[in-house]
């Protein structure tokens, strides 16, 4: 979420907390998309790597909801939602662990994924060179 030049992460980042870095149970799949490539949480036993944000206080609900537009996430409708809100529980970095809300993909893998085997999307990109998907209306990064 540090992508600052997306006008969502940019309203967000703040009304959260400094970053921690944390590791969730699941798989990674990277999902190609004509605006470049994101990432998708799955249910599995592999280490997933990501940040934990803590939201400052008075963290106003329209902001959640926002994110969750970004996200496809469509409450009360999880059939047509690309990804679902859930609690999970993630190790952190520095030792203990913490719940959180992580966005999970509501899809199941097919042609057009690749599984993340480092279970790090931010080293994916580098290591492949493939571009992060950027919202309509901007260039995507490589």
């Amino acid at each position: 979420m540090h992508d600052r030049g997306n006008a969502i992460v940019a309203a967000l980042l703040p009304l959260l907390g400094r970053p921690r870095r944390a590791y969730a149970a699941g798989t990674l799949h990277a999902v190609w998309n004509r605006n470049g490539i994101y990432p998708a949480l799955l249910p599995g036993r592999l280490r997933v790597s990501g940040w934990l944000y803590r939201a400052r206080s008075g963290f106003p609900p329209a902001m959640l909801n926002m994110l969750d537009a970004y996200e496809e996430y469509r409450p009360g409708d999880r059939v047509r939602s690309e990804y679902v809100r859930r609690r999970i529980v993630v190790r952190l970095d520095r030792g203990g662990t913490a719940l959180a809300q992580a966005y999970c993909w509501n899809r199941r893998p097919k042609s057009g994924t690749t599984r993340i085997a480092s279970g790090d999307f931010a080293e994916f990109l580098q290591r492949t060179g493939l571009p992060a998907f950027a919202p309509p209306g901007r260039a995507a990064r490589t």
